[in-house]
Formats: structure tokens, C-alpha cells, sequence
């Protein structure tokens, strides 16, 4: 309403006593300043907000996997030199390693894809119906702060990745190991 009809916005504004003789609140200019600024802080917020929603997102989800991985790996452990004999070391370890966590990290990106494609479409149709060009000027200016921000962390995600393969491969080693030395034992 601000940037579409400013006019009727400044007329309810002005019907408020305690915004009627303050001087930010005179001029349609200055309304869509003020109504631009405080969308942008709400922004801001629900933009903190999911950034912890996410954060917490994630720790549950790979705190579940490694869950999981450490209950798996304690029974497969206390299991008879049978079944070590009838499976091998290798698809024991892959399982209990990759394919759990594999399963954490699918579960967690089809949630997050499918919540942000719902909140997306609603809020991009209420937009577009509101007003068409500011709509598109918004998620444009969205858009550059996303590649702006991928350009930057774009490093320390791969250098993050890079310690996670290595990490990966240690606790496959320590598993192998734990494995055939039950064989040995």
C-alpha cells in the first residue's frame, strides 16, 4: 500500500493522534521510506529466525543419524563371530556409516525444500497480486543477496566439506578395524 497508494496509507496514518504530529509521518516520501524500512527489518528478523530454525533443523537431524550410527554400531558389535563370518566387514561399515547419514541428510533436505517451496509460492502469488513490479523488484534484490552470499561462503563450504571427507574416512577406518579385529578376537 505504501508504494502503490501512498495517499490512503498517509490518511490513516494521520488519523492516529500520536502519529498525526510526528514528522516522519508527513510526506507520502517519507512513508514509503519508513514502510520500505520497517519491511526490511521484519526481513531481517524472519530471516534470523530461520537461520536458527535451520540450524536447529540440522542439529536434530544429524544428532538422530549419529544416534542411530552409535546404537547400530554398539549391536553390530555384540553380534555373534557368526554374523561377522556371514557378512562382509565392508557392506557393515558402508551401512552403518553412509547409508544412515545418507538417509538423515534426504530426510532433512525434502523438509526444507518442500517448506520453502510452500512459503515461497504463498508469499511470491500474495505479492504479485498486491503489486506486480515491486514484487519483482524484491526477489530480485533477494536473488543478488543469495549469490552474493554464495559467493562468499563459497570457500569455507568447500574447505568444511573437505574436513567432513576426511572425517568420513577415518571413522570408516576405526569401523573396519573394530570390525575385523572381532574377527580375529
Amino acid at each position: 500500500t505504501a508504494i502503490s497508494r501512498p495517499s490512503i496509507l498517509l490518511e490513516r496514518v494521520q488519523e492516529y493522534e500520536i502519529l498525526k504530529n510526528n514528522t516522519y509521518f508527513q510526506t507520502e516520501t517519507q512513508l514509503i521510506i519508513i514502510s520500505f524500512l520497517i519491511f526490511l527489518a521484519l526481513i531481517i528478523f524472519a530471516a534470523i529466525i530461520r537461520i536458527f530454525t535451520l540450524y536447529s533443523n540440522y542439529k536434530i537431524s544429524f544428532m538422530s543419524g549419529y544416534e542411530i550410527s552409535v546404537s547400530l554400531f554398539k549391536k553390530t558389535i555384540n553380534q555373534n563371530l557368526s554374523f561377522f563370518n556371514k557378512n562382509d566387514s565392508s557392506i557393515i561399515t558402508s551401512f552403518i556409516t553412509e547409508k544412515l547419514n545418507l538417509c538423515a541428510e534426504c530426510l532433512m533436505h525434502y523438509f526444507t525444500i518442500l517448506n520453502n517451496t510452500i512459503l515461497i509460492s504463498i508469499v511470491f502469488i500474495a505479492l504479485l497480486i498486491l503489486n506486480p513490479i515491486a514484487t519483482l523488484l524484491v526477489f530480485l534484490f533477494f536473488i543478488l543477496t543469495y549469490l552474493i552470499i554464495v559467493f562468499l561462503f563459497r570457500k569455507k563450504v568447500q574447505t568444511n566439506s573437505l574436513i567432513a571427507a576426511k572425517m568420513d574416512t577415518q571413522i570408516i577406518k576405526l569401523l573396519r578395524e573394530a570390525i575385523e579385529n572381532i574377527k580375529i578376537i
